[in-house]
């Protein structure tokens, strides 16, 4: 059987003003953007069988809000709902999109909009199906520090652990058409979206937004570059200050690993 694959992706940057997600206590709600927030999707399908990989710049979803993406994006892009994943960026210069005490207050017509637009995304991904080669690569890089220190008296803090567990390495799926032509990479890494603090109150995808525009720059528009968030517990970016220029700057060592994990895919 023939694996078919398509991408898409679609902002889905909330408007100035909603609250900001990821740190208690902001001084107030989001006053710009920075960078766009995406929605970005890539859709599999073989022998029959149909699935979607959602990529989505939020800090992450609760129960009712996974349902009713789930239940747009099934109907819209004809696929069953547990054939669905959705994998937040996490980043901590997003919206609001669920209640956590003290990180902000959803904005109701954004969340109401939102399922629809993931699913509208993941439908012209579905459209977007053809005949895709699968390859996949492993690059040694790391975002991280382990944020677990323990001071001299025996306390732990959220700090700096050179010692502790990090992710080491970059992984990547590659997808191209039988002609040769990119139509998505994704890649995936273990790192908090935390390089800004609780005081940045402009919306922005975080290093991970700025690790997709590195490696597009890279591979050229043709190709839908797709963050995947892995396990990021207690990792925070390992950073020397809590600037835009420390986002870039850790987007683009993730993308170097990313695009040096493309290459011996």
């Amino acid at each position: 059987m023939v694996l078919q694959a398509g991408a898409a992706e679609a902002k889905i940057t909330p408007p100035v003003g909603v609250d900001l997600s990821g740190y208690a206590h902001r001084e107030g709600p989001s006053v710009a953007v920075h960078d766009d927030l995406w929605c970005r999707a890539l859709v599999l399908e073989n022998a029959g069988a149909r699935l979607a990989v959602v990529s989505l710049d939020l800090l992450g979803l609760d129960f009712p809000l996974d349902a009713s993406i789930r239940q747009a994006v099934s109907h819209a892009a004809a696929l069953p709902a547990e054939h669905i994943l959705l994998n937040c960026t996490h980043t901590h210069a997003g919206p609001a999109v669920t209640h956590l005490h003290s990180l902000g207050a959803p904005n109701e017509a954004y969340l109401a909009d939102l399922p629809g637009r993931i699913a509208d995304t993941v439908a012209t991904a579905a459209r977007e199906l053809r005949p895709a080669h699968i390859a996949y690569g492993v690059a040694p890089g790391r975002a991280g520090i382990n944020r677990r220190e323990r001071t001299p008296e025996g306390n732990v803090i959220i700090g700096r652990n050179p010692e502790g567990l990090t992710d080491q390495w970059v992984r990547v799926l590659s997808l191209r058409s039988e002609d040769g032509q990119p139509i998505a990479a994704a890649f995936s890494h273990a790192c908090h979206g935390t390089t800004l603090g609780g005081e940045n109150r402009s919306i922005s995808a975080e290093w991970m937004g700025a690790a997709c525009q590195a490696l597009r720059s890279r591979l050229g528009e043709g190709a839908i570059p797709m963050f995947l968030q892995g396990c990021c517990g207690q990792i925070n970016p390992d950073r020397e200050e809590r600037t835009f220029e420390q986002v870039a700057w850790v987007g683009e060592r993730i993308a170097e690993a990313a695009l040096s994990a493309l290459t011996s895919a």
